[in-house]
């Protein structure tokens, strides 16, 4: 029911997780090798491999991907008013957050997009009930 499956064995994991005991036993097999040679030829990794995966219990957690930030979205100017194609603002229309574009270049560091909603988003508040006065 949660989201850890645990068990003792390889294969009670596998029928847990619904995969064949097969194909993870050669995934934990290929895990172990490379821990143990220090070298990992499948992925190239580095760095993390200092624990062997051959003692129960084992653990599994499924992963999956997802978008946890947008880069594009509408052009805004520092009075978070949304500028139309020739770069003028669109009268009445603001914006702020994961919604707007052009803020953080080609990469956002992490955290940025928390000052980001405060400040633009105070910001679009303030000049949109400015707007309706």
């Amino acid at each position: 029911m949660g989201f850890v499956k645990t068990a003792d064995t390889i294969e009670a994991l596998a029928k847990e997780i619904n995969v064949p005991a097969d194909q993870l036993k050669a995934t934990l097999g290929t895990w172990n090798s490379s821990v143990k040679n220090k070298k990992d030829a499948e992925f190239g990794r580095t760095t993390g491999m200092d624990n062997d995966l051959s003692a129960a219990p084992y653990y599994a957690i499924k992963i999956g991907p997802g978008v946890h930030y947008t880069m594009g979205g509408v052009k805004i100017n520092t009075n978070t008013e949304v500028l139309n194609k020739e770069g003028k603002p669109i009268p009445g229309l603001f914006a702020a957050g994961e919604v707007t574009g052009g803020l953080h270049g080609q990469n956002r560091i992490g955290g940025n997009s928390v000052a980001e909603i405060i400040i633009f988003g105070r910001q679009a508040g303030i000049k949109a009930a400015e707007f309706v006065k």
